[in-house]
């Protein structure tokens, strides 16, 4: 049986959606466990961000956040040449991000659900990780589908829902009144739709917008 502490990602949907398959996912593995630094930039390009979203909604701090995820992907290339398979790596970067976030909590001696669920039954603590790990390998799919819109249309999604900037904000860093940012956003809200509509991952955006809305992630 496979101790607790480690999260189980054989069979993942979402390495195939990320890479586009198998065979992508063992040429990197493979340049990384020869030091390939390429490699390297481009597995932290593919989960940094899904990293920092898991860790702050563990934490509640993005600094601490991008702290955790920093070192875990160094302790990674400390590592890199004892790698074999991708999930492993998954695995490897997940465990010691939510390890990092439970010493943060311990030594806050913060009370929040995050942590007494993180200190609870090993089950019950799995649970909890891996969905927040598809939480935010889901939200991390999105977020590529919304950097294909207009560059516009993308900078106003982007600091609406990930920086959290009002309108009038907006408005001034584009040199456009805030009426034509609000239009703008319903422009790109409803491009993104259509976008999600033809691969089939609708619903999953109508399941995950509130969450985007709310600002409480980390793209």
């Amino acid at each position: 049986m496979q101790p607790h502490f480690l999260i189980n990602f054989s069979g993942d949907l979402k390495s195939v959606i990320l890479f586009g398959g198998d065979l992508q996912q063992e040429e990197l593995v493979r340049l990384l466990q020869a030091g390939d630094q390429q490699a390297f930039r481009k597995l932290f390009d593919l989960l940094y961000q899904p990293l920092c979203f898991f860790a702050r909604k563990i934490t509640g701090s993005a600094e601490e956040a991008e702290d955790v995820v920093s070192t875990a992907f160094a302790r990674l290339w400390d590592r890199h040449s004892h790698f074999v398979a991708f999930p492993a790596i998954q695995s490897f970067l997940y465990t010691t991000v939510r390890n990092q976030c439970l010493n943060i909590l311990k030594h806050q001696e913060v009370v929040s659900n995050a942590a007494k669920i993180l200190q609870s039954e090993p089950q019950e603590m799995d649970n909890y990780i891996e969905t927040q790990v598809l939480q935010a390998e889901l939200l991390q799919i999105i977020f590529a589908e919304m950097s294909k819109l207009p560059e516009r249309q993308r900078l106003i999604l982007e600091w609406t829902y990930r920086d959290g900037l009002p309108a009038a904000e907006i408005a001034q860093q584009l040199q456009m009144s805030p009426a034509h940012v609000r239009m703008e956003k319903s422009r790109a809200m409803s491009q993104l739709r259509h976008m999600l509509r033809e691969r089939k991952l609708l619903g999953l955006f109508m399941a995950l917008f509130p969450l985007i809305q709310s600002g409480k992630h980390n793209f």
